[in-house]
C-alpha cells in the first residue's frame, strides 16, 4: 500500500496526536498530580516548622514568665496562696480607693498540678476607682486573673459603681504520696 504525501502527513498529524494524549494520560498528568500532591506536603512541613520554630522562641520568653510567676508568687501551699491573694485585694483596693464590702475565697479541689482557688470580691467605689482596682489585679506579678465581673451602678445619675469579681489564683500542688525519694 503506497501512501500519497498527504495521507502520509494526516497519518504523521495523527500519530503525533495520539502519542500526545497518551503521554498526557500515562506519564504528564499523573507527574502534575503528584507534583501537587508534594507540593501541598512540602507546604505543610513548612507551615510546621515554622510553628516549632515560633515555639523554641516563645520557649525562653515562657520560662522567663514561669520563674518570674514562681517568684513572685506561685506558692506550693494553698493557705500562702489564699493568705497572699488576699492582702494583695486588700492592699489594692485602699490604693485605689475601692470600699471592699466582701472577699470570700473558695477552694476547688482536684489532682492536678497546678491548683486553682477563687475569690469573690465585692465592693463599691467611683469609676476611676473601679478602673484602677480592675488594672491592678490584671497587672499583677501574682499569678492571679479575673474570671467573671459584673459592674452596677448603686445610684443613677452620681459616679457610685458597684463591683463584683470572681478571681482565680493558681498554685502548684504536690502529693506527698507522688513523691519518689531515693536514697
Amino acid at each position: 500500500m503506497v501512501l500519497s504525501k498527504r495521507e502520509k502527513y494526516i497519518l504523521l498529524v495523527t500519530l503525533i496526536v495520539v502519542t500526545t494524549l497518551v503521554a498526557d494520560r500515562y506519564v504528564v498528568t499523573p507527574l502534575m498530580s503528584v507534583w501537587a500532591q508534594v507540593k501541598a506536603e512540602k507546604e505543610g512541613l513548612i507551615d510546621q516548622m515554622n510553628y516549632a520554630q515560633s515555639l523554641f522562641r516563645r520557649k525562653a520568653l515562657m520560662e522567663r514568665k514561669w520563674q518570674d510567676m514562681i517568684s513572685s508568687g506561685l506558692e506550693r501551699d494553698v493557705s500562702k496562696t489564699e493568705s497572699k491573694v488576699l492582702n494583695a485585694v486588700r492592699q489594692w483596693s485602699q490604693e485605689c480607693d475601692f470600699v471592699l464590702s466582701s472577699v470570700k475565697p473558695e477552694r476547688v479541689a482536684g489532682q492536678e498540678a497546678l491548683q486553682q482557688i477563687t475569690f469573690q470580691v465585692a465592693g463599691t467605689g467611683t469609676m476611676q476607682s473601679v478602673g484602677r482596682l480592675i488594672w491592678r489585679i490584671e497587672n499583677a506579678q501574682l499569678p492571679i486573673r479575673i474570671e467573671d465581673i459584673q459592674l452596677g451602678s448603686r445610684t443613677e445619675g452620681v459616679d457610685d459603681m458597684s463591683l463584683q469579681l470572681k478571681l482565680s489564683a493558681i498554685y502548684l500542688y504536690i502529693d506527698v504520696n507522688d513523691v519518689k525519694v531515693e536514697i
